[in-house]
């Protein structure tokens, strides 16, 4: 399903989770301005299938949902647009009636509420999780692959400010300090150094004007590591 220019700039495809070779591929990135309104999806022990329709009724097809001995049960999640809107998705994937590594459960992330988790209950083989925690930025479509189920998910994201920047992440845990930087539109990182030895001990960059960014971490001068440089 086609996308104009102006529609498609700023949107980066972020996974799929799941599968790399179950189903067929699919992608929807809808050529209309108006914001994903309802998820439709049938569950059941894992994800069957999942399709999506936009506040002015523009209507996707189905993905997934092709064996007609395990359709599960369809949910709905409607959404308060236009002050609601799609942040973004976790879930979990694994081992399904033979099949490996389908969509198993799938939550969906708003700028005012999480719903879900729906599919297989977390106390029964829960799979494999996934989690992609973002800031400033708005779920414009999804992409995967699917075929009996939903065999794998990604996201496409936009920057909720056109000439804004879209934060990924974090991982890891809470101790530390914070920190952040952005290069801005007219540079790019050039050169990543880690120190390094069993963990990551610290992390500075260096973009395409020569400006530095860091050092963040590494304040144990005892414990610092080996130093690589990355540089494209």
């Amino acid at each position: 399903m086609g996308s104009t220019s102006s529609e498609l700039e700023g949107v980066i495809s972020i996974g799929a989770w799941g599968s790399r070779s179950g189903g067929d591929p699919w992608s929807y990135k809808p050529n209309t301005s108006s914001p994903i309104r309802e998820i439709l999806f049938h569950e059941g022990g894992n994800i069957k299938s999942i399709f999506f329709r936009h506040q002015d009724r523009f209507i996707s097809g189905a993905f997934g949902g092709r064996d007609p001995r395990d359709r599960g049960t369809e949910r709905r999640i409607t959404l308060r647009t236009p002050s609601e809107y799609l942040k973004s998705i976790s879930g979990t994937y694994g081992l399904y009636n033979r099949a490996a590594d389908v969509i198993l459960s799938l939550s969906f992330h708003t700028n005012l509420s999480t719903y879900g988790p729906f599919g297989r209950p977390s106390g029964s083989n829960p799979g494999t999780p996934f989690t992609i925690p973002m800031e400033d930025s708005v779920l414009v479509g999804f992409h995967g692959r699917a075929g009996f189920y939903l065999d794998a998910i990604g996201i496409y994201v936009k920057p909720l400010n056109p000439r804004g920047s879209i934060s990924l992440g974090t991982w890891g845990g809470p101790e530390g300090d914070p920190f952040g930087f952005v290069v801005g539109t007219t540079s790019w990182i050039k050169q990543i150094i880690v120190r390094h030895d069993s963990n990551i001990k610290a992390l500075s960059f260096k973009d395409g004007n020569d400006h530095n960014y860091g050092i963040f971490g590494g304040k144990n001068p005892n414990d610092l590591g080996r130093e690589t440089i990355v540089s494209n």
